[in-house]
């Protein structure tokens, strides 16, 4: 079996993403008319899943359903199965095989992810992948595929092409990329300062890409193949296997809501669906695509029902810097846990993500919380507590869309607090063992690990007392180098570790919970 040499010897840091999960795209479907599996028994296949990082988690979490990952990467394979045996998952297989060796005796499928593949493989490759979503997908299947896109590329190809051309004579990844950086550096340093709009937009983009980690310039630029498309020839091809567009992973990304309105009236004489989200993507400059895709016989419904949020469970995770005014509908910025913000305006949706963020990582009914935030505003004497509930549903669905706001097709119940002898749950544990950069929350978020919080994942088994968690810390701290010197590098000084640690302990240990990771 052919391996992928770049990819062992670099491998793809492959984390969990969010708009991929079952979950979220059983809510996308349901709402444009598909019926989709419920998340929590289906069965769903990863091409390209590297060594699970998206794809554990789902198994971990959602134990009912069934879960196959396919890598070509040899050693990210067996790195899959090895975290597989060591969690002792029963519902999961990761299969070191090529995608063009697959066919219709993997089974059925409720959902097919295809996320970093497509735009880097060849043209054979790709016509198979969109193949085997028309083979494999049960009659109410999604495919959810992302893949670069024109017109942006159209300005990245410059770098890439800059990149490859500097390091033409490597003979390693290691070299590769060390090449790569020096050129990224010497064009840092060699655009002038100047007014010109392609020079400043190099310049950015050129140091956007400085930040980047290694296994991000080495498969996303240096590739042999990155072939971006404009969404219509995506499109056409797509329609070749019987297949159509459901809509996007990124709902927002759909709305011409953000440009003029002069740029919306022009949008508006495109009737054809896919017309207009093409000349969307010339107006933003698109340079990415998160695509849903389902059989071309289903009958999608393109005017939306907002009833139809009624049906499911809300979360969220929003809160204010300001004082929160429950007697006015004058807007207060809310901004989430990765400083995006999103304005609200309604009393009764202002006292909603107030209930919400307080239950948090739970949720609510659409019943529970309407009656809740209805609750809130009659304890302080609000006048909106028997305000039009569609005012408070048409402003959540809004937060949706801006992905201020999550829905969920079934309703779980997580721990949300931490005793003095906290526990992790296995999969963080492990996670934190194996020093992964990232871990999944319960609700598949990516959560991002530093080396504090890596060690301490590993002293929460529940048997450790806070104090034996801190002790256990402070020792590592004096008699592991390595480990002292990672986190002064994270910008804490050796005067601010003694002193702050035990407040950084309880708030990690809140954070954590926050996001289903400790068990009761």
């Amino acid at each position: 079996m052919p391996t992928l040499p770049d990819y062992d010897a670099v491998p793809y840091e492959d984390c969990p993403l969010a708009e991929s999960h079952p979950d979220y795209l059983s809510v996308i479907g349901r709402l444009f008319g598909v019926a989709a599996a419920s998340p929590d028994n289906c069965r769903l296949l990863e091409l390209g899943c590297a060594s699970g990082g998206n794809l554990v988690p789902m198994a971990y979490y959602w134990p009912g359903s069934t879960y196959v990952g396919v890598e070509l990467s040899e050693k990210q394979a067996a790195e899959g199965n090895r975290l597989i045996r060591e969690l002792e998952l029963d519902n999961i297989t990761i299969l070191h095989a090529d995608i063009l060796s697959l066919d219709e005796s993997l089974g059925m499928f409720d959902y097919i992810i295809v996320h970093g593949v497509y735009s880097w493989v060849p043209v054979a490759v790709q016509e198979h992948i969109l193949k085997l979503c028309r083979q494999l997908l049960g009659p109410n299947g999604i495919a959810y595929i992302s893949y670069n896109t024109f017109p942006g590329w159209n300005l990245r190809l410059s770098i890439r092409e800059m990149m490859l051309y500097h390091s033409r004579h490597a003979t390693s990844p290691k070299e590769k990329l060390d090449q790569c950086v020096d050129m990224l550096q010497m064009l840092a340093k060699g655009i002038p300062e100047t007014s010109n709009l392609s020079e400043k937009w190099m310049k950015k983009e050129v140091t956007k890409l400085l930040s980047r980690s290694p296994n991000y310039l080495l498969h996303e630029y240096l590739t042999e193949t990155n072939s971006p498309v404009y969404f219509h020839e995506f499109m056409e091809r797509v329609s070749r296997h019987q297949l159509q567009y459901l809509g996007d992973a990124d709902l927002y990304s759909m709305l011409g809501s953000s440009l003029s309105k002069e740029a919306e009236e022009e949008l508006d004489k495109y009737d054809d669906f896919i017309e207009y989200e093409q000349y969307l993507d010339f107006l933003y400059v698109r340079f990415f695509r998160t695509s849903l895709l389902c059989h071309d016989h289903v009958d999608l419904i393109r005017d939306l029902d907002l009833d139809k949020l009624r049906e499911w469970y809300f979360r969220a995770q929003l809160k204010s810097k300001e004082e929160i005014d429950l007697f006015s509908t004058e807007a207060q910025v809310f901004v989430d846990q990765s400083g995006a913000s999103f304005d609200i305006s309604h009393p009764l949706t202002k006292a909603a993500v107030v209930e919400l963020a307080y239950i948090h990582p739970n949720s609510h009914s659409w019943s529970d919380l309407l009656h809740r935030a209805q609750t809130i505003l009659e304890e302080v004497g609000s006048p909106y507590a028997k305000a039009d509930a569609d005012e408070l549903l048409g402003e959540l669905f809004n937060l949706f869309l801006s992905q201020g706001l999550h829905l969920s097709a079934v309703k779980r119940t997580f721990n949300d607090t931490f005793t003095g002898q906290p526990k992790a749950n296995q999969l963080a544990r492990i996670y934190g063992r194996h020093n992964k950069c990232c871990v999944a929350s319960v609700h598949h978020a990516n959560l991002r690990l530093d080396t504090m919080e890596q060690y301490l994942l590993t002293l929460l088994n529940g048997e450790n007392t806070l104090d034996v968690i801190q002790q256990a810390i402070e020792n590592k701290l004096e008699h592991d180098e390595v480990f002292h010197q990672q986190i002064v590098n994270q910008g804490i000084s050796g005067s601010m570790i003694n002193t702050a640690l035990k407040s950084t302990i309880e708030q990690t240990l809140y954070h954590f919970a926050g996001h289903g990771l400790l068990e009761s």
